[in-house]
């Protein structure tokens, strides 16, 4: 029992020390960097075109000739189609040819659809603002959209602010609208998120 207790006390005075001798403590180093907290209004939306527009007949007539194809782009005042009545449909602004409904040969009725011409390049988003956050924004302010769908985000600004509220029936809500030049891959139609810091 003498013999068990004096080898413990020399295990604690000679084993040990040289155990802790050997630990060593490190550290690791950060710099530190001075940040600024921002905030920012987010809405939701949805993408439509700025500028659509579908050619219709002024008359009964015959389809004489079609000059484009679905899909073909198009400059202001490139010919698209010619009746039989001599009416000459032309674009109005530089866009797509994005639907045909008649073939050549075909017989129309006055207001048939011929052909519609479509801009996806300048596009906007509309949002509704709460009554509680339309006072924080205004015209030509900086705004990023983002098109959930794709995760791309494009630099745009608030062009309009409507003044007069529409739906809700204990809060009123206003329609924002934002434009913006989409890609390719941007269609009408496709939901986004609109940041505008405060």
């Amino acid at each position: 029992m003498i013999f068990l207790a004096l080898l413990a006390g020399a295990f604690y005075l000679f084993v040990l020390p040289d155990l802790s001798a050997s630990a060593t403590v490190t550290y690791d180093s950060y710099t530190a960097t001075r940040g600024s907290i921002s905030n920012s209004l987010s809405f939701s939306g949805s993408i439509s075109v700025v500028n659509s527009e579908t050619m219709t007949a002024e008359a009964a007539a015959t389809v004489r000739k079609i000059y484009v194809a679905e899909g073909d782009s198009v400059v202001m005042g490139d010919k698209l189609m010619r009746l039989s009545d001599g009416e000459l449909f032309k674009a109005d602004f530089d866009g797509e040819v994005n639907e045909i409904s008649v073939e050549e040969g075909d017989e129309v009725s006055a207001n048939d659809s011929l052909v519609q011409i479509v801009d996806f390049t300048n596009l906007q988003v509309s949002m509704r603002v709460d009554e509680y956050s339309v006072s924080d924004l205004s015209v030509g302010e900086a705004c990023t959209i983002t098109v959930t769908a794709l995760d791309a985000s494009f630099d745009s600004t608030i062009t309009h602010i409507n003044r007069i509220s529409s739906g809700g029936n204990s809060t009123a809500y206003y329609t924002v609208t934002a434009e913006f030049l989409g890609t390719e891959n941007v269609l009408p139609g496709m939901q986004v998120t609109v940041t505008i810091p405060e």
